[in-house]
């Protein structure tokens, strides 16, 4: 009788033991699935499309800056060059309007077009020592 007690005895932490190791494994994979799923769910999510910045630039394959984008002191402005660095056309807008030029090899103004705080349109052609050849209101 006393050996069946012990037997049953050992039996019973032996069980005991098994239950607490399976309640530990249950929870164990219940927080490995919630960490996934949490895991899964961060990596889903949708990027930010925002990029939030006062200067940009732009280089080619060479490491050559070849446009600018960014805040001048009047306003905003894009800033395009040429495979030298050479500034070759620059879009802007400033308290009196828009203006776009586009200037040669030289860094000389050849073209303007602007619309000014009277919202009158604006175009200068002009010629390679940057005098001002026509003009139209």
């Amino acid at each position: 009788m006393q050996e069946e007690s012990t037997t049953e005895h050992s039996l019973e932490r032996r069980i005991e033991r098994l239950e607490r190791q399976n309640r530990r494994y249950r929870l164990g994979g219940a927080i490995l699935i919630l960490a996934s799923a949490a895991a899964l769910c961060i990596g889903m999510s949708a990027p930010r499309k925002t990029l939030e910045t006062d200067l940009l630039l732009i280089k080619d394959a060479n490491g050559t800056t070849r446009m600018i984008l960014g805040m001048a002191d009047d306003g905003p402005a894009i800033t395009m060059l040429d495979e030298k660095g050479k500034l070759r056309a620059n879009i802007g807008v400033t308290s009196k309007g828009p203006e776009f030029d586009f200037l040669d090899a030289s860094e000389t103004p050849r073209l303007s077009m602007s619309i000014d705080d009277k919202q009158v349109p604006r175009l200068n052609l002009l010629d390679n020592r940057g005098t001002q050849v026509v003009f139209r209101p």
